[in-house]
């Protein structure tokens, strides 16, 4: 049998951080895994063809940076060790393929923040993918969590 895994697409925002405490709450209270994804947006690519090549691999080593960030914190705070995913593409599209491809991804966690919730299209997009296409839930995590309220919601 697969262990669950929580799969949570990050970057550096104060809701990722949130929503990396919640998981790796919910993981070292419940014995689940996680797996931290970072999408790195191709489409701010395509304007700049001759320098792309230079911005992708600036892009990758700050996503490297960043996860290695992240996961040092998880273990430390935690004691949970997360995969680390960093894939190219539209963001919504590489977090349904990458819980497509793993089984084990038994449920997705987004973080929002009061000021992108009303503008984001990701949210409701995916909504529409997890129920159609994947059929594992999704838990939006808000990025004003206290440490207090994620450790008594986990």
């Amino acid at each position: 049998m697969n262990k669950t895994k929580l799969l949570l697409c990050i970057n550096d925002t104060p809701h990722s951080r949130v929503t990396l405490r919640f998981a790796c709450s919910k993981a070292k209270k419940s014995g689940y895994a996680v797996e931290m994804l970072h999408v790195i947006d191709t489409a701010d690519n395509q304007n700049f063809l001759s320098m792309a090549d230079v911005m992708r691999q600036e892009q990758r080593d700050e996503a490297e940076e960043l996860l290695k960030k992240f996961a040092d914190e998880c273990y430390e705070t935690y004691g949970v060790t997360p995969s680390l995913l960093i894939k190219e593409g539209l963001i919504g599209e590489q977090i349904v393929a990458t819980a497509q491809a793993d089984l084990g991804i038994n449920m997705l966690l987004v973080g929002t923040s009061p000021e992108t919730v009303a503008r984001s299209n990701l949210i409701p997009w995916l909504t529409g993918q997890l129920g159609s296409k994947l059929q594992i839930p999704m838990l939006i995590i808000p990025g004003n969590l206290t440490d207090q309220q994620i450790d008594e919601l986990t």
